[in-house]
């Protein structure tokens, strides 16, 4: 794969947490073509993608499915059934097309 190795900022908001695509596409029709599974240490998460600053990004990616690595303590705040249907930044930088080192997380 070619490495992309860019800054990223994403916004959005977290349908689901340990749900899948599928699911969340039941309940949020209208938003299907701009979900994303987010994929944080086996546990998914479905998030609306509203806003990304390297959108080129997103026609690289082969399905709407990434990988998101950073620290534990980090990534529970996109994992948290409280942060659910809150809108969140992810600010990262893209290791490869389907991969996203995260560096800071914003819950809204």
């Amino acid at each position: 794969l070619t490495r992309i190795n860019r800054e990223v900022e994403l916004k959005g908001r977290v349908i689901c947490a340990n749900c899948t695509l599928d699911e969340a596409r039941k309940t949020q029709p209208k938003y299907s073509n701009h979900l994303y599974r987010l994929t944080l240490a086996q546990q998914p998460i479905i998030m609306e993608v509203y806003q990304i600053t390297n959108p080129t990004w997103l026609n690289h990616l082969m399905m709407p499915h990434i990988q998101v690595r950073g620290e534990e303590n980090l990534l529970l705040s996109l994992t948290s059934q409280d942060n659910v249907r809150k809108d969140v930044t992810i600010v990262g930088s893209l290791v490869d097309a389907q991969t996203l080192n995260v560096r800071e997380i914003t819950v809204h």
